[in-house]
C-alpha cells in the first residue's frame, strides 16, 4: 500500500489523512485529560464524542512544546485504546535535549514506522538479507566493545537477517575495528560518529567497505556524505525521524530533497508565531503521529527546522517535498537581528583551508561571536586565523568575533552525539 500511496496526488494524501486526523483528535479528546481542552477548538466546545470536527479551526490547537509533553507525560497517556491499534510500546528518546523522553507509541504506529522504513530500504534496493551493523546508543550496556551483541531479524522481509549492535560510548578506532572484524553489509549510525570512523579508517588506511550506509539521528551534512562515501564507497540511505514519531521524512531516491510520511503525520512547517512559512524558507517542524493512540502527539513541535518547499518533487511522488532538513534549533546561527541561519556545509567544505584538523566544532557563544574548538592533526600546519576570520564575517556577518581552540577531543554530547555547531544563542 505505501508503495503505492507515495504516487498519490497530494490532494488525494489530504483526502487520505482527513479521516485518520479526525478519528485520532475525538479519540484524544475523550481518552485524555492533556488533550480535551486543547482540542476544544475543532469542537466548538460542544461533547467531542458527538460533534462534528471543523478541521479549518487546526491552527487553533495550541503547538505542543517537548517540555509541555515532558511535564504533562502521564497526563497524555490515553486511559483506553482501540482495539484495531494494539497494545502500548515503552520508548525512549536518546536524550540528546539533555533529558530522555519517556513515551508510548501504539503497536499500530510502531508497525506503521517499519513498514515506511522498509519502503525506503526498497527504493534503495538495499538488501534485506544482508547484515546491518547498528552502533547506536545501549543504555542497558549488553553491547559494549569488543563483543556487541548480536541479534536477529532487522527487517519483517528477512526475519533471520544478522542485526549487529555496540554501544555507541567505544571510541573511533574500537568502532573501526569491530565493523572491521563483523563485515556487516550495512551500517547505521549517526553521521557524525561514521564521519570520525572514516577519518580514523583513512588515517590507518583501513580496507572497510560496505555496501549502505543507513545515516540517522543527525542532519548529514554534504560534506561527511562525500567523505563517507569516499571512504566506504558505499551507497547513502538518509531517514530523518524522531523516537517518539518514527519515520517523519526520507531522502528521495530519483530527486534531491526529503519526501514527509504523510501516510503516517501531518507535517507542518512554522514560524517562531507558530504560523505557517512561506515556499522557500526555513520553518519549525511540527507533526501529529496518525497511529498513535496510547500516546497522542497532536502538532508536536520536534525541536528540528527544515526548508518547506511550496512546489512538487520532480520525481512525481505527492508527498510533501522538504528541500533540507536544517537540524535542531540549537544548531541554527542566530544574527544580531535575531534572525536564524542554518549552518551550511559550505562552510565545514572550506575548513581544511584554514585549519590542519581530525575533529572540529563550533560553538555561538553571543550573536557576535564564534569559538572555533579543533583537534589538530599529527602533522598540523600553522593555522591561518586572519583568513579564517575574515571567510566566516562574509558568511554570516562583519563584526563575528571569532575565536579559536585547540584541544584534545571535541566530547560527545548528550545522546553520544557529536554536533559540529552548537548555539547558546538558539537555546
Amino acid at each position: 500500500d505505501l508503495q503505492r500511496s507515495q504516487w498519490l496526488s497530494a490532494e488525494e494524501i489530504v483526502r487520505v489523512q482527513k479521516p485518520l486526523l479526525e478519528r485520532l483528535v475525538r479519540h484524544a479528546a475523550a481518552q485524555t485529560d492533556f488533550y480535551r481542552e486543547r482540542l476544544a477548538p475543532l469542537f466548538g466546545g460542544a461533547d467531542p464524542a458527538s460533534a462534528s470536527i471543523d478541521l479549518s479551526r487546526w491552527s487553533e490547537v495550541p503547538v505542543l512544546r517537548r517540555q509541555d509533553a515532558v511535564d504533562c507525560l502521564e497526563q497524555m497517556k490515553a486511559r483506553s485504546v482501540p482495539s484495531d491499534s494494539g497494545g502500548a510500546r515503552q520508548g525512549e528518546s536518546s536524550g540528546s535535549t539533555g533529558r530522555p523522553f519517556p513515551h508510548l507509541r501504539s503497536s499500530l504506529a510502531v508497525r506503521m514506522a517499519n513498514s515506511l522504513l522498509e519502503r525506503v530500504y526498497e527504493l534503495f534496493d538495499v538488501d534485506l538479507g544482508g547484515t546491518l551493523a547498528h552502533i547506536t546508543l545501549d543504555r542497558k550496556q549488553t553491547c559494549r566493545y569488543p563483543a556487541g551483541g548480536k541479534f536477529k531479524g532487522w527487517n519483517s522481509h528477512s526475519p533471520e537477517a544478522d542485526l549487529l549492535v555496540l554501544d555507541i560510548g567505544a571510541s573511533a578506532r574500537d568502532q573501526l575495528e569491530w565493523l572491521e572484524r563483523v563485515r556487516a553489509d550495512h551500517v547505521m549510525t549517526y553521521p557524525e560518529t561514521l564521519g570520525e570512523i572514516a577519518e580514523t579508517a583513512q588515517a590507518q588506511g583501513s580496507p572497510l567497505r560496505f555496501r549502505t550506509f543507513m545515516s540517522t539521528g543527525e542532519c548529514l551534512l554534504p560534506a561527511t556524505a562525500a567523505k563517507i562515501t569516499q571512504t566506504f564507497g558505499c551507497r547513502i540511505v538518509d531517514v530523518y525521524g524522531a523516537r517518539e514519531i518514527g519515520p517523519i521524512a526520507f531522502q528521495c531516491p530519483d530527486a534531491g530533497g526529503y519526501h514527509a510520511c504523510a501516510e503516517a503525520l501531518a507535517v507542518e512547517f512554522l514560524d517562531e508565531e507558530d504560523r505557517p512559512v512561506g515556499p522557500d524558507e526555513y520553518g519549525r517542524v511540527v507533526v501529529t503521529s496518525l497511529y498513535n493512540y496510547a500516546m497522542p502527539f497532536i502538532r508536536y513541535d520536534v525541536g528540528d527546522y527544515a526548508l518547506a518547499s511550496g512546489e512538487s518533487c520532480p520525481c512525481g511522488r505527492g508527498l510533501p517535498w522538504v528541500q533540507e532538513i536544517a537540524g535542531r534549533t540549537r544548531n541554527m546561527f542566530v544574527m544580531p537581528d535575531g534572525s536564524r541561519r542554518r549552518w551550511r556545509g559550505f562552510v565545514m567544505a572550506n575548513m581544511p583551508r584554514f585549519l590542519s584538523y581530525r575533529q572540529i566544532q563550533f560553538v555561538q557563544a553571543t550573536t557576535d561571536t564564534i569559538e572555533v574548538r579543533y583537534v589538530p592533526d599529527s602533522s598540523a600546519a600553522p593555522p591561518k586565523i586572519a583568513e579564517l576570520t575574515e571567510f566566516l564575517r562574509q558568511e554570516f556577518h562583519p563584526d563575528l568575533d571569532v575565536r579559536t581552540v585547540a584541544v584534545d577531543r571535541i566530547e560527545r554530547g548528550a545522546g553520544m552525539k557529536t554536533e559540529q555547531f552548537i548555539s547558546h544563542v538558539a537555546t
